[in-house]
């Protein structure tokens, strides 16, 4: 696995699990370092108000290493634990986390790199948009926009919308 890092654009406290950590390079949330088998979560330390509508800007670097990388990242919002973490790999620290909603950025994907949504710690996508290149050693936008009203996760990557997702 590669290294994945996400930086926290509202400055917002997080919570780190696993490899995770908040204080290697500052401002960042470094989720795995250059090394295989890691798993790690970061969580905000106050909960999001799922009644209130949000709209939240990450950076993230998927790094250089195409094809010889980590697997992805997913963006999600769960309701366990600030201590929640999946199984390393494949699973992207997601696996079992329960009730959940994510956004995963996949990048060892036979088909090609993918944004998609999944749900309640499960990889199995709900919706996919196929044609990224996400190990391409730039920092790039993911936009979450929750619209509590409508009870839509709107979700934008580089300035443009990709997936809009509605759930009750």
């Amino acid at each position: 696995d590669g290294e994945g890092e996400t930086t926290i654009i509202d400055d917002d406290g997080w919570f780190t699990n696993g490899s995770a950590d908040d204080f290697t390079i500052p401002g960042c949330v470094l989720l795995t370092p250059s090394s295989y088998n890691r798993a790690a979560s970061a969580w905000r330390t106050s909960q999001l108000d799922l009644t209130q509508s949000f709209d939240k800007t990450f950076r993230f670097y998927h790094g250089n290493r195409v094809g010889n990388g980590g697997e992805g990242i997913v963006f999600a919002l769960q309701n366990d634990d600030i201590t929640a973490l999946g199984a390393s790999a494949g699973w992207l620290g997601y696996l079992d986390i329960q009730p959940s909603i994510g956004v995963k950025t996949d990048t060892h994907a036979t088909v090609g790199d993918f944004i998609s949504m999944v749900e309640n710690g499960s990889l199995s996508s709900i919706a996919s948009v196929l044609g990224f290149a996400f190990e391409n050693g730039r920092e790039e936008l993911l936009r979450v926009i929750w619209n509590a009203e409508m009870k839509d996760l709107d979700v934008h990557w580089e300035g443009e919308e990709v997936l809009v997702y509605t759930k009750d």
